[in-house]
């Protein structure tokens, strides 16, 4: 269980939420690492050793490829309400359950696909227009995800409360921007390095099932921090901004 002493106001603390999400990661390991397997390594995985890549280099788009890579779209739109869910579960003192967590990701797919849709279009065009419009649009809405899953807020309702409270502690979002992309470079790269290893060690016998097997892997594993860290961020703002204790957060779930 992870550290609950926050009272209204005070700085947007970086370290107390990395510290946040990787304290619920470590004491929800298989529940956290589970779900991640499930939803969206196993989906990768069956794609990529269903269809493997085509020795010409073209695009493959085999029904197996393309079934593939629907399921494991939908799994990634589940795993982040399933994580969130999990991750607000051990910040109010609880234990994170496999099943309920995995019920509130199929619960909240639509409303999420939704979310990740409109914001990657906003994020894309802000990006085109300039770069900063569209960086600063995925920080104010960086917890619109946590809220609709906390909240059951409607989905412009849940960019706009994201917004609201952002306002104020964007910076520090942003600087976390960095701390989680690195992160995930790192993943991709410890990867590479499995991958690597065992097409070296094989003599490149087993490189088709290294690459479908370690990489959807490490991808699932920065998909799990990612959401979490959402999840410990809108922790945090609530906290700070609202002064929520654990136990009204905690009630949404009852």
């Amino acid at each position: 269980m992870t550290d609950l002493a926050m009272g209204r106001g005070g700085a947007f603390d970086i370290g107390r939420v990395v510290e946040r999400t990787f304290g619920v990661i470590g004491a929800n390991f298989l529940t956290m690492v589970g779900l991640a397997l499930l939803l969206s390594a196993l989906p990768q995985s069956l794609a990529a050793l269903g269809a493997p890549p085509r020795l010409d280099g073209a695009p493959d788009f085999s029904p197996i490829r393309l079934i593939g890579s629907l399921v494991a779209a939908i799994g990634a739109f589940v795993l982040q309400s399933a994580v969130v869910h999990a991750s607000i579960v051990d910040l109010n003192g609880g234990k994170a359950n496999f099943a309920d967590s995995l019920r509130t990701g199929l619960r909240h797919f639509w409303p999420v696909v939704a979310i990740s849709i409109l914001m990657t279009f906003a994020v894309v065009f802000g990006s085109f227009l300039l770069l900063v419009p569209g960086v600063m649009m995925a920080v104010a809405w960086v917890v619109a995800v946590p809220v609709r899953v906390v909240e059951n807020k409607g989905i412009f309702a849940s960019f706009s409360r994201s917004a609201e409270l952002t306002r104020g502690s964007r910076w520090g979002i942003f600087g976390l921007f960095f701390v989680y992309i690195l992160l995930a470079m790192l993943l991709g790269l410890l990867g590479g390095v499995f991958v690597g290893a065992i097409v070296g060690i094989t003599g490149g016998a087993n490189s088709i099932g290294a690459r479908a097997v370690i990489s959807p892997i490490f991808n699932a594993l920065a998909s799990m921090v990612g959401a979490s860290g959402a999840a410990a961020i809108y922790y945090e703002l609530r906290s700070k901004k609202e002064g929520v204790a654990p136990q009204e957060l905690a009630a949404v779930f009852d």
